[in-house]
Order: C-alpha cells, then structure tokens, then sequence
C-alpha cells in the first residue's frame, strides 16, 4: 500500500494522497480509490 501511496495511486475524496505516514479518520462519506477500478464509499 505504501508504495501505491508513494506513486499516486490512491485518492481520498478526489484527491491524490502524497504522504504515506498521514493517519486517516474513518468518517461517514469519503471515498477511497486505490488504483483505477477499486472505489470504496464509507458509510
């Protein structure tokens, strides 16, 4: 996953995630992409 993190690959809410040691908060309605096809909306 870092390294996913490290080359663009994941986007919360959108936007690209730069730094892979930022904690993340599991709150209702983000969406989390990892590559182009796997797409995750916490509810």
């Amino acid at each position: 996953m870092r390294r996913l993190i490290e080359q663009g690959g994941v986007k919360i809410n959108g936007t690209v995630q730069p730094d892979p040691l930022t904690t993340l908060s599991a709150a209702a309605g983000i969406t989390l992409q990892v590559g182009k096809r796997k797409i995750v909306k916490l509810v």
